[in-house]
């Protein structure tokens, strides 16, 4: 979990550094929406796995058990 709040933590580090550059001219627009959307993607995806890492049981336990009775 820590691994992913690091991470978390870079993208947010990335997302700045990338306005920074869209703001000094170093992209032009269209790349720049093109980056921003696929790190506001990673991000979402990045989010549901810190969720999902802090209740790893709520998941399992609402999930019904097989059986293998052949």
């Amino acid at each position: 979990m820590i691994a992913l709040q690091t991470l978390s933590i870079k993208i947010d580090l990335i997302k700045v550094l990338l306005r920074l550059s869209k703001d000094n001219q170093c992209f032009r627009e269209k790349d720049y929406l093109s980056l921003q959307t696929k790190l506001a993607e990673i991000g979402r995806m990045l989010g549901g796995w810190i969720r999902a890492s802090k209740n790893p049981t709520k998941e399992r336990l609402s999930e019904k058990p097989t059986s293998n009775t052949d």
